[in-house]
């Protein structure tokens, strides 16, 4: 967490756009990875929660979350509001 804290505090964009070709987004990784506490620091720097996802195969952080069974990420994603509805990437 130093690291990403020395980040922010560098200012350095939580809401930089996912990379093309299956790329993602700081939130959408640390949902994949579980990591609840870099999710809490990232919402708390408001990274967007419903931020586009990156062609061909992307999904949304929650999406991710969900599939590779996130539990506590996926809560504290709803809590925020994250949108349920949201489609993946066409391939996603």
């Amino acid at each position: 967490m130093a690291v990403a804290d020395r980040l922010l505090q560098a200012r350095a964009n939580v809401n930089e756009p996912a990379a093309e070709l299956s790329g993602r987004t700081a939130l959408e990784a640390a949902a994949e990875l579980g990591h609840l506490a870099m999710v809490d620091l990232l919402i708390d720097n408001r990274a967007y929660i419903d931020a586009p996802v990156a062609e061909p195969c992307g999904q949304t952080a929650l999406q991710v979350a969900a599939v590779v069974g996130q539990l506590a990420v996926v809560n504290r994603l709803l809590r925020e509001n994250a949108d349920v509805n949201l489609s993946p990437a066409r391939s996603g």
